[in-house]
Formats: C-alpha cells, structure tokens, sequence
C-alpha cells in the first residue's frame, strides 16, 4: 500500500508536469500566433498606406496635368481673341481704305 501509493504520487507528478508542458506549449503557440497575426495586420497596413499614398500621388500629377492644361487653354484663348482683334482692325482698315480709294475715284 505504501508502494503503491509512493507509485500513484509519482505518477501523479508525473502527469503534473506533463499537463504543465502542455499548457506551456498552448500558451506559447496562442503567443506565436498572435505575434504572427499582429506582424501580418501591421505588413497590410503599410501595404495600404504605401497604396493610398501613390494614389495620392497619382491624384496630385493629375490635377497639376489639369491646371497646367487649364492654363494653356487660357493662353490660347487669349491669344484666340488677340487675333480676332486684329483681323477685325485689319478689316476696319482695309474698309476705311477701299473708302478713301472711292474719294479719288
């Protein structure tokens, strides 16, 4: 009886141990996996904002492409209208002149 039960402590610590290295190795592998899943959330995230900010960049190259766009278009309006001026001053004095040419006539 003393044997036997010097036998079931020892199994008994035994089975402690091995519970206890069991938990050790869930609780290791539950910290694992989350270090893990922290390390790949934290990879996407700097995978979107890289994203977000060639989009960004992409936005900003396009509105400057617009602006600059913009800006010829109103040159070449301007210049639209200065020609048309001209032409206009040109016909009033081929006008005036054809009538001065009728005076002599």
């Amino acid at each position: 009886s003393l044997i036997s039960s010097g036998i079931n402590a020892e199994y008994g610590e035994r089975l402690d141990l091995e519970h206890k290295k069991s938990d050790d190795k869930l609780r290791n592998f539950k910290e694992s996996s989350r270090q893990e899943r922290l390390a790949m959330e934290k990879e996407s995230e700097q995978k979107i904002e890289k994203l977000n900010n060639q989009i960004d960049n992409v936005i900003k190259a396009k509105d400057k492409e617009i602006k600059q766009f913009k800006n010829e278009e109103a040159n070449y309006k301007k210049i639209i209208i200065e020609k048309e001026e001209d032409v206009r001053l040109t016909k009033q004095d081929l006008h005036e002149a054809h009538n001065e040419l009728l005076k002599y006539d």
